[in-house]
């Protein structure tokens, strides 16, 4: 069994995924956010990412908080994070994405 130190939390959010780049040409890719905690989130795409990538992650519309009902202290509508891992999702032409979140000063 997989240990893991940051507790996740299930989410269903829509999200907006790019590079991170100074380009305003950068393609854009619809995503959808399954679950996120302190220290990064997962994320379901078509994107073409790859392994330590830096993308910047937007949130349209937050769905669900599955079983929580307030988001903990550290969600951000906009993040920036590095590509940690890359599968194959479920959903054909998609991909499931590990990202770990990047840290920044208050």
């Amino acid at each position: 069994m997989e240990k893991r130190n940051i507790k996740r939390h299930g989410i269903d959010a829509s999200t907006l995924c790019r590079h991170f780049a100074m380009s305003k040409n950068a393609n854009v890719y619809d995503a959808k956010m399954l679950n996120y905690s302190e220290g990064g989130m997962c994320i379901e795409s078509n994107a073409d990412f790859k392994k330590g990538a830096i993308v910047l992650v937007k949130v349209n519309a937050l769905f669900s908080n599955a079983g929580h009902p307030s988001l903990i202290d550290d969600f951000h509508t906009t993040s920036l994070a590095e590509i940690k891992w890359s599968k194959p999702s479920h959903d054909a032409g998609k991909s499931l994405f590990g990202m770990s979140a990047l840290k920044y000063g208050k």
